[in-house]
């Protein structure tokens, strides 16, 4: 019996050493398992700061290129004449649209001589902006204009504002909604605003005629609209003498003839002359 119970000590004896062996290489196992992975996360965090940096590097250069097109775009032009700068942004004629016909409006005016026009040539021929050229004696003649008047109808004005709204000179004309007719009789509005709004008027419906992207019945509207403030400012008088610049846009049918009187009838009963 003693030997018995000897074995079994023995035997538990035995068993407490593997079970602290085992306890042991599982305490090294995680040991060297947390080792390894605090390595490999100290490897991570050194490839994330190198991509870091890297990406850092990379959004300074473009920082750089940025400032660098920024600056040659904010240089000033050069000292070219205006035709060389239309002569180097040239379209091809082959792209250009073709416009049939002049596009002076079809009634006689001072204005409308083919030697001060300025739309005496279609979109695509070379166009000479010297001092002395037509548009820059319209925008000269409008800087000193203190108030002009606009008849037209509103749809006429809303275009006419889209397209100088975007213009530096163009003051919305108080009292004007764009594309509204409230206030207008029959459609027709009547606009006051300065000189300084006329220049940019006159200025962006210059540039829609000139644009190879209008379209025909773009390119014939603001070239209608330009020839009637060319027209108006054409023979302006200065210091404040004369009437206001007054530019209407109301082409009409003629009137038609007055009817004539019925021819006179002889009485019932009156004898026959």
């Amino acid at each position: 019996m003693a030997f018995g119970i000897g074995r079994i000590v023995k035997a538990v004896e035995d068993l407490s050493v593997q079970i602290s062996g085992i306890s042991t290489d599982l305490n090294t196992a995680v040991a060297q398992s947390g080792a390894d992975l605090g390595t490999e996360l100290a490897d991570i965090r050194r490839i994330s700061e190198a991509n870091s940096r890297e990406l850092a590097a990379v959004r300074r250069e473009i920082a750089e290129v940025c400032a660098l097109v920024e600056s040659r775009c904010a240089e000033p032009a050069g000292p070219r004449d205006g035709a060389a700068v239309l002569a180097a942004h040239a379209v091809p004629d082959a792209v250009r649209p073709s416009f049939d016909g002049p596009l002076e409006p079809p009634y006689d005016s001072p204005a409308d001589d083919p030697a001060s026009s300025p739309h005496d040539a279609p979109p695509g021929s070379a166009v000479d902006l010297s001092d002395d050229h037509p548009h820059h004696d319209l925008l000269a003649h409008a800087a000193g204009v203190a108030r002009a008047e606009l008849v037209c109808h509103a749809d006429t004005w809303a275009f006419i504002a889209e397209q100088a709204s975007r213009g530096e000179h163009f003051r919305m004309p108080a009292g004007s909604t764009t594309g509204s007719t409230a206030g207008a009789c029959d459609g027709i509005v009547e606009l006051t605003f300065s000189g300084r709004t006329l220049i940019a008027i006159a200025d962006a419906l210059w540039k829609v005629t000139q644009s190879p992207d209008a379209s025909p019945g773009t390119h014939h509207l603001a070239a209608q609209i330009y020839n009637r403030f060319h027209a108006a400012v054409a023979d302006i008088a200065p210091h404040g003498t004369g009437a206001p610049v007054r530019i209407v846009i109301d082409d009409r049918a003629p009137a038609a003839p007055s009817p004539e009187p019925p021819a006179e009838r002889d009485p019932v009963g009156s004898p026959a002359s």
